[in-house]
This record gives C-alpha cells, sequence and structure tokens, in this order.
C-alpha cells in the first residue's frame, strides 16, 4: 500500500536525478564545451551516486 511515508524516497529520488541534470544542462547547453572526457567522469559520479542512494533507501526501508 502507498502512503505518504513510503512516498518520501521517491521525492527525494526524483530531486536527487533533477540536481544531477542540472549541471549536465548548464554545460552541455550553455557552453558546449562537455568533452569526452568530462562526460565519463561525470557519468560514473552520476551512476555513483544513484547506486548509493539505491543502498540507503534499502537499509532506511529493512532497517
Amino acid at each position: 500500500m502507498i502512503t505518504p511515508t513510503s512516498m518520501v524516497p521517491v521525492v527525494y529520488y526524483a530531486l536527487l536525478n533533477i540536481a544531477l541534470i542540472i549541471p549536465w544542462l548548464v554545460f552541455t547547453v550553455f557552453t558546449h564545451k562537455w568533452n569526452e572526457e568530462a562526460k565519463k567522469i561525470y557519468a560514473c559520479i552520476y551512476v555513483a551516486v544513484q547506486f548509493l542512494f539505491i543502498a540507503v533507501s534499502l537499509v532506511l526501508m529493512y532497517a
């Protein structure tokens, strides 16, 4: 059953994704200087943060 409390991680996850996409948008749309090296580094950070958030959410849900 979906309760307001069970929706909290979903809201955080959405906000986190928005916060992670903003720098990418700024770099690509406004500067056009988003080279391959920067893309790889950013992709690694993005994936790492995603996994970290999922792990923390699972720990909090089942703790």
